[in-house]
């Protein structure tokens, strides 16, 4: 781990409270290797170079990303170096200093470990502010973007009594607070900061700004201190932690606190949605401990800007928004777009409210579009769902703009005049209308199927179909009762029969067999 001079003269300093940190603008952002004695000019660059006052008279050039220690000396011995320089005023031997600069960096190793422990492995935000306690004496926080507290210190929070003037029961910030934030006049300004920086509202504190693709989601504070060396080694920490709650965030693609459950199902869905094998076993428990059953069914959503295309940045923001908001759903950001899967099923036994009628509220008011594929009921045909949000989204666009969302049944049938089925299994682009008739036939031991196949085939003559199927006319007037009850198809609508037809050409063409149900779908 490369580490920057403020890190290293905290510790320093608090052995040797009378040594002093020398950098110049050329240097202050060095960072350095584990420490060394003094050697050549080539083996000392990029390193902590533990070095005797009589060798600082040898060093006149200068030594990029390299910071020299040294012990029994004063600023006046430095001279005009344009060097890094921490000073020990102290007789020190120099093995003791290696001793002490080895242990620093020994601790900042294992924090690394626990950090990418944190990131990796244990998927958890909580693990990231934890791996902190052993470096900080005041808490370190984490607030998104609606002062929710995603983690704290709660030790130094509780024993420096911050805990009780800034976390309310729900976990998060005081509404007094908040209020007081929100009402300073350049509040909203500070999302834009790059860099650690300092603010005073109830009190003083460093905060280091979390972004995703460039937006504002959150923010990491810590209590300013009157101590100088300690605030700078503090922004230094914010700065190393902001790069592991950035990679985090992109993993997860929110704050949301998760189960280590729902972080694999969200791992899964997108091993599925690249079209990677998963193991089954691993799939099936994990849609049970969610409480899905094997006939649930599902829709998979993307969702996308109105107006820009910013998908990724739109992802982010609104991931945990849609949890919140659909229970029954898992929100993932897939290829830099928002992909949404709702069980159908457990959303429409919990909730009177048609689910389309909530996404067209929703659109609405943040002017955005979705595509939504057909119902499907095995998570390994994820691929193919995400495919139809895709050409919902293009073919519905151009030829209903106007609208919120689009449906890719909606659609199926200009995809499949401009594209034919290409990588489509048949019951997964032809009319649905076919899937709901060869799934009757199979439960009941009926022939509908059959029926309105034989019924298009002699042009929706009713006395020739009667004859084909050799049934009485009445017979066959009742099974089209009973298809126009199950499917709602409207014979005279001229676009339906050309795709029913089309529909029933692919399925024979593909060789699959129309009368059973095949693949489940």
């Amino acid at each position: 781990m490369l580490l920057h001079g403020d890190l290293l003269f905290y510790w320093i300093h608090k052995k040797y409270p009378n040594s002093n940190h020398f950098s110049d603008r050329l240097s202050q952002n060095n960072r350095v290797n584990r420490p060394m004695f003094w050697s050549t000019a080539e083996k000392m660059c990029g390193h902590l170079v533990v070095i005797d006052p009589a060798q600082i008279e040898q060093i006149v050039h200068h030594y990029e990303n390299t910071i020299f220690i040294c012990a029994g000396c004063n600023e006046k011995q430095m001279g005009s170096s344009r060097n890094e320089y921490i000073v020990i005023e102290n007789r020190v031997p120099l093995t003791h200093v290696l001793n002490m600069l080895l242990e620093i960096f020994d601790m900042f190793l294992e924090w690394e470990a626990a950090l990418e422990k944190a990131v990796n492995r244990l998927l958890s935000y909580n693990a990231i502010i934890g791996s902190c306690d052993m470096l900080l004496e005041e808490p370190l926080a984490l607030v998104d973007s609606k002062f929710r507290y995603i983690s704290y210190s709660k030790r130094l929070a509780s024993e420096n009594g911050y805990e009780e003037k800034y976390v309310e029961d729900n976990k998060y910030l005081s509404l007094e607070v908040i209020n007081q934030l929100t009402a300073m006049p350049d509040y909203n300004r500070l999302e834009e900061i790059q860099d650690v920086f300092q603010y005073v509202c109830v009190e003083s504190f460093l905060h280091k700004n979390i972004y995703s693709n460039q937006i504002y989601v959150g923010r990491m504070s810590i209590p300013f201190t009157k101590d100088t060396v300690k605030n700078a080694y503090y922004k230094q920490i914010l700065l190393i932690i902001a790069q592991y709650v950035e990679s985090l965030y992109a993993k997860l693609g929110s704050f949301r606190h998760q189960k280590s459950s729902d972080n694999k199902f969200n791992q899964i869905l997108n091993c599925l949605l690249n079209g990677t094998a998963v193991e089954q076993g691993s799939l099936h428990n994990l849609l049970v401990n969610r409480g899905y059953s094997q006939n649930d069914q599902y829709y998979l959503i993307q969702i996308k800007s109105h107006f820009t295309n910013n998908e990724s940045k739109l992802g982010a923001a609104l991931t945990s928004q849609l949890e919140d908001l659909w229970p029954e759903t898992c929100c993932i950001v897939y290829q830099q777009k928002l992909i949404v899967l709702i069980n159908k099923t457990k959303y429409e036994s919990k909730s009177k409210k048609l689910f389309t009628q909530e996404l067209a509220y929703f659109l609405r008011e943040g002017l955005l579009l979705a595509g939504i594929s057909r119902k499907f009921s095995n998570l390994i045909y994820i691929q193919a769902a995400y495919r139809q949000t895709d050409i919902a989204l293009e073919v519905g666009g151009r030829t209903n703009p106007m609208y919120w969302y689009f449906r890719f049944d909606n659609y199926a049938y200009w995809y499949l005049l401009r594209n034919g089925y290409q990588n489509f299994l048949p019951e997964q682009v032809c009319d649905v209308s076919i899937n709901i008739l060869r799934e009757y036939d199979v439960k009941n031991n009926t022939e509908l199927n059959d029926t309105l196949r034989t019924y298009i085939r002699f042009h929706y003559n009713a006395l020739s179909t009667s004859r084909e199927l050799c049934i009485a006319r009445s017979t066959f007037l009742k099974r089209l009762e009973r298809i126009h009850t199950l499917t709602d198809i409207d014979f005279s609508n001229h676009q339906r029969r050309i795709y029913l037809a089309l529909s029933y050409e692919i399925f024979e063409q593909y060789g699959a067999d129309t009368k059973g149900v095949g693949g489940k779908y």
